[in-house]
């Protein structure tokens, strides 16, 4: 397994060489962090909640929530198969009948930072969660309005 982690960008590239498997997890658990954390500020920039118009944009705000939310429920069951792929590799490290401390304590390393990226990714489902239904309310709202004014 190579250590060694290459991020080309239009006009840059990064080489990061890690010393083992535990810092190269890191490495890229922070670079995923920073990419969802730079993507949900994305979003958020847009605030597309101070205008909701017409029932069919209404419509497009609700499927953009609904598909944000798959997204970010796939990340998060992403992040579930990694924590129980770890978790196995850390149990059968366990078991072996001859345990060399060395991989074991990169094991319980992995399985930690995994952990770890889980919890965020729980955090980010739930933040979004809650987005939606900010949103989901203001069209409710929106269209309890109208209704009341066509009445």
């Amino acid at each position: 397994i190579t250590n060694n982690i290459v991020i080309s960008a239009s006009s840059q590239t990064f080489h990061l060489k890690a010393g083992n498997d535990v810092d190269r997890q890191k490495w890229l658990s922070a670079l995923e962090y920073s990419r969802h954390k730079a993507i949900r500020q994305a979003e958020s920039d847009e605030d597309e909640d101070a205008h909701i118009g017409t029932g069919e944009s209404r419509v497009a705000v609700l499927q953009k929530t609904h598909k944000e939310l798959l997204r970010k429920l796939d990340d998060l069951q992403t992040a579930a198969r990694v924590l129980d792929k770890h978790g196995d590799e850390l149990i059968r490290c366990v078991n072996e009948p001859e345990i060399d401390r060395k991989t074991l304590s990169e094991r319980a390393a992995l399985l930690k930072i995994t952990t770890a990226a889980v919890l965020k990714a729980a955090e980010e489902f739930v933040d979004l969660s809650d987005r939606g239904s900010k949103r989901m309310g203001k069209v409710v709202a929106t269209e309890r309005r109208e209704k009341i004014m066509l009445q």
